[in-house]
């Protein structure tokens, strides 16, 4: 009897054993399957875990506002090429006005039928959509910035310029007030750092060329004012151009620092991840080399079980 229950106990530990080396041989696999050393934290170290946690929120952080910034840029660019063709067109202008000096000369020169066309142009510019924002609205991102220009009374009479909250006149909701027409957009860069980028239809060149076409337009309409007009058309046409580059060396900056900024932040993701992929992933060479050391072990522990198996069984016969 003595012998059986020797028998049974050395069994016992032995399927202890290979119920081990069993869960071990599980864990490899799907260590090679995964390429990941555990999914499971709490199979690393404290401070292993900590620095997977930490690295892992940092990268997430910095994928979010990389995320933001890829968002802005394709607003930045429309930005310029419509900067760049509002400056364009008021260069245009002033030649056409420089080149017809009274009345007849602009009707001669189709001046008229022309400054119509660039108001139309510049209303087009700047009821520009990304996706399903206006870009030049300031912050109200679902409002058409700005409407009939040709509409508005001639010569212009209003107060100029407008000024925060009152809407200027060629604004979609005006006449009334929205400080959110002179709100720039802006995005976040990183912890506490922010950038104002966004170029509302408010803008003090903006507002300077609108008025600078309307003079134009008022000009072309009415000959007994037509010198007067036109003088005032120039003034605010030079006032527009000096501001509209201005506005393009702003986008062009503002690109720039979001752009490094992007490039910061994907080095640093890189060099998080790499941190990460050290402490999670598997040594697969490693892993299939134990694989092959368990899969023997694990044969000679099913065979030594059997023999075990059958040995204390027959220990336990002549008690019958």
């Amino acid at each position: 009897m003595i012998t059986g229950i020797s028998s049974a106990s050395i069994l016992s530990q032995t399927i202890a054993a290979l119920n081990n080396q069993q869960s071990t041989m599980s864990d490899l696999t799907q260590q090679l399957s995964s390429g990941l050393r555990s999914t499971d934290l709490t199979k690393f170290t404290p401070y292993e875990s900590d620095n997977l946690i930490n690295s892992k929120g940092l990268i997430s952080k910095y994928e979010s506002y990389n995320a933001a910034i890829e968002s802005v840029q394709p607003r930045l660019s429309v930005y310029t090429s419509s900067l760049l063709s509002l400056e364009q067109l008021v260069k245009t202008t002033q030649s056409l006005v420089n080149n017809t000096q009274n009345f007849s000369a602009a009707l001669d020169a189709g001046l008229p039928q022309q400054i119509s066309v660039a108001i139309d142009q510049t209303a087009y510019y700047l009821n520009q959509q990304v996706g399903s924002r206006y870009i030049f609205s300031g912050t109200r991102y679902s409002t058409q910035p700005v409407g009939d220009i040709k509409a508005l009374p001639l010569p212009p009479a209003e107060t100029f310029p407008a000024t925060t909250p009152t809407l200027p006149p060629y604004d979609n909701q005006a006449p009334g007030s929205n400080a959110n027409a002179y709100t720039q957009d802006n995005v976040s860069l990183d912890d506490n750092l922010q950038l104002a980028y966004g170029i509302p239809s408010t803008d003090p060149a903006i507002q300077n060329l609108i008025q600078g076409l309307r003079f134009a337009y008022a000009a072309s309409q009415d000959q007994s004012n037509y010198v007067a007009y036109m003088a005032q058309a120039q003034q605010y046409l030079d006032t527009a151009l000096t501001g509209i580059r201005s506005l393009e060396a702003d986008v062009a900056g503002n690109q720039k620092v979001l752009a490094q900024t992007k490039k910061d932040h994907q080095n640093s993701i890189d060099l998080l991840q790499t941190q990460v992929d050290a402490i999670q992933n598997a040594n697969i060479n490693e892993v299939a080399t134990k694989i092959s050391f368990y899969q023997t072990q694990l044969q000679a522990s099913y065979a030594a079980t059997g023999k075990l198996a059958s040995l204390s069984i027959l220990a336990y016969l002549p008690a019958l």
